[in-house]
């Protein structure tokens, strides 16, 4: 097995220690999103289940850029061991936790170390392992989300029956300390760091993040406060000319300007992973909120879309090739009719075949959408390849963040005063309470289902297959 060579020549401590960084992350989302309804049902808190849901994501997206080039700044070792302290303070907050606000600031802390566990193992792949090894590396990283997949929401369930939700934030403390201890043997003769006069832009990450949690208030709010009202233009005025000057970016704007295609790329992407976030941060709640499914049950049925998503970005070079926009448009497809089901469900009150096939669509799609624009991206940029593909991988994160509160919007329109979170605690809900829930989900559902639809207007105009490289 070619897999083996990782593994080989003292390079195993390096290789394990990658591993498990990218572990955390894929673990720690379905993990979560798991617990959600758990943490809502015993701390309330509904008006802010969408910041929080938001939260993680959000602090990726502030420093998964910041990581990436630290890692070349300082080494994979300081940069390691300042991940890992922001996800283990995030945690061991989230343990003591007594309200939503503060697993607000519990998963924002774990968003920041996660943009680290991120960013760092595929710097570390780029100075420590030859060009041969790079895409065995790479494709190693790749399963480490298929197996979080397998056992992820189904660990946590587990967890929620036996033992309760703060011991979800627990398990992440003795993985983040073996992490750090393992990054310290794998890197103790690293030697000095590959780009020491790197410029970190960190005032973009700063602006840019700033920007997305404007429009999180502005998502979530009656009332818009004047100053935060004249803060967002300016800010993205500003961000825009600091951007388009600076020698590091965030956002490859002056490749958007070269590119025929990059733009339409990066707004797709944004728009699938606002439907998709925004609607899977809500399905857990419908599932044990309306259907009764227990935390184990929802778990199982989340690692239905996990490994369609894992599976189906394995394969697609096997059986699409060179082809573009039909994997593009059989992903949005699938994504739309998911939405649709669920939204069927909820009128007919169906269940079970019906959702885990919604969940399966949905993965399937996701896993056709996300490496297509990937591999988009780098034919479109003939100079900064790796920041076309980050700035996809941006794009993502930045509809996971802002997905939640969108579609929280229309949720909470629908669940108006007939539904609050401490109706979960009765044990069963009244007529009403349910009426309230199920309609706010549909709500949801259908502007995940609109944002689906605007996505798939920008796919007809991408190119039918990947050009001929030229470089």
């Amino acid at each position: 097995m070619q897999y083996r060579l990782l593994f080989t020549q003292g390079r195993a401590p390096l290789s394990l220690a990658m591993l498990l960084s990218l572990s955390m992350v894929s673990l720690d989302v379905l993990l979560i999103n798991t617990a959600m309804p758990s943490l809502l049902k015993d701390l309330g808190g509904l008006p802010f289940y969408s910041w929080t849901l938001g939260a993680y994501s959000l602090g990726n997206f502030a420093m998964l850029p910041i990581f990436s080039v630290l890692v070349s700044k300082w080494g994979g070792r300081i940069s390691l061991s300042i991940a890992s302290v922001f996800f283990a303070l995030g945690a061991l907050i989230g343990t003591q936790s007594p309200s939503m606000e503060w697993i607000f600031v519990a998963r924002l802390l774990m968003g920041f170390g996660g943009g680290g566990f991120l960013a760092i193992p595929f710097g570390l792949i780029n100075r420590h392992f030859s060009h041969q090894l790079k895409p065995i590396a790479i494709g190693a990283l790749s399963s480490v989300w298929a197996l979080a997949a397998l056992g992820g929401p189904a660990l946590g369930g587990l967890i929620l029956e036996k033992l309760g939700w703060r011991w979800i934030f627990g398990l992440h403390l003795p993985l983040t300390l073996g992490l750090w201890l393992l990054s310290l043997i794998a890197l103790k003769k690293e030697g000095p760091p590959e780009s020491p006069q790197s410029k970190v832009n960190y005032l973009s990450s700063l602006i840019f993040a700033s920007l997305s949690a404007l429009l999180l208030y502005f998502f979530d709010t009656d009332h818009i406060a004047w100053p935060a009202f004249l803060a967002f233009p300016l800010l993205l005025v500003f961000f825009y000319f600091w951007e388009k000057n600076h020698t590091n970016p965030v956002l490859p704007i002056k490749y958007w300007k070269q590119s025929k295609h990059l733009r339409k790329v990066f707004l797709a992407m944004a728009l699938s992973a606002l439907a998709f976030g925004g609607a899977e941060g809500y399905l857990p709640l419908s599932l044990q909120g309306i259907w009764g499914y227990s935390p184990l049950e929802a778990g199982l049925i989340l690692t239905t879309g996990s490994l369609s998503w894992s599976s189906t970005a394995l394969l697609l070079p096997k059986f699409y090739g060179n082809r573009l926009r039909s994997p593009s448009q059989w992903g949005t497809l699938c994504l739309l009719v998911s939405m649709l089901l669920l939204i069927l469900v909820h009128h007919l009150d169906l269940s079970g075949w019906s959702v885990y096939l919604s969940f399966l669509l949905s993965g399937l799609g996701m896993g056709l959408i996300v490496p297509t624009y990937n591999t988009l991206a780098l034919d479109e940029s003939s100079q900064e390849n790796e920041s076309a593909k980050g700035s996809m991988l941006l794009a993502m994160t930045w509809g996971f963040s802002l997905g939640p509160p969108l579609v929280g919007l229309a949720a909470q329109i629908g669940f108006g005063q007939s539904f609050q979170a401490q109706d979960l605690n009765t044990g069963s809900l009244s007529n009403q309470a349910l009426q309230a829930l199920s309609q706010g989900l549909q709500f949801a559902l259908m502007v995940s289902t609109v944002l689906l639809l605007l996505s798939l207007a920008l796919i007809w105009t991408l190119p039918k297959n990947r050009q001929a490289s030229t470089h």
